[in-house]
């Protein structure tokens, strides 16, 4: 993990531009990126680009435009998108905080603000989870595909999330618990002109 020290903030006006300056040296090598969603109450930007020989994963803020951490992939493993979610609550009584209503209607618990991850599915068949606020990895998603995860998105009921994979897998997982739950879901599909059609449906139950 690398941190950067931050310039002096720019005013509200000048963020747009300022962080695409901040960018602009390394956009030709931008590969997957997401925002954080307003839920969250993080304004944080995350990207991945091609360093010199790995995968680097870059968290911006978006109100002044400064780098707040960097994380470097192993050699050879390579990112294919990137999500946003928190990892659950290990006080189940903080967890019961009131949550903090947004004009939108979104909203966010303390908790599930301090334990924001960016997901990132890789080629070697895992699912990275990096916290901005500890600038480390805090979990890998392993040990069920074959291959590599296309996507990764989490549930709307907390601490879950789904993987899909080129392997033709939908893998449900318990994220707090980094392990896969009670079924996971294999599809075998056939492509078709528009769109794909199911061959066989088998559903493995872990032990």
């Amino acid at each position: 993990m690398v941190s950067k020290k931050a310039a002096a903030p720019k005013s509200k006006a000048q963020t747009t531009s300022h962080l695409s300056s901040k960018l602009s040296t390394s956009s030709s090598a931008l590969t997957v990126s997401a925002f954080s969603p307003p839920a969250l109450r993080l304004s944080l930007f995350a990207s991945v680009v091609h360093g010199l020989d790995a995968y680097h994963l870059r968290i911006h803020d978006t109100n002044t435009g400064r780098l707040r951490c960097e994380h470097i992939f192993e050699k050879g493993v390579s990112i294919n998108s990137l999500s946003w979610g928190s990892l659950p609550s290990k006080d189940k009584k903080s967890a019961k905080k009131k949550r903090k209503r947004l004009s939108n209607g979104t909203a966010a618990t303390e908790d599930e603000t301090k334990n924001a991850v960016v997901a990132a599915a890789t080629n070697r068949g895992t699912v990275i989870l990096f916290s901005p606020s500890e600038g480390a990895v805090v979990g890998v998603l392993e040990g069920e595909h074959i291959a590599a995860v296309k996507y990764f998105i989490f549930s709307e009921e907390g601490g879950r999330g789904w993987s899909c994979g080129v392997d033709a897998k939908l893998v449900e997982w318990d994220i707090g618990r980094k392990l896969s739950l009670t079924y996971v879901i294999t599809l075998s599909c056939t492509g078709a002109a528009n769109g794909w059609a199911s061959a066989d449906v088998g559903v493995k139950y872990s032990n």
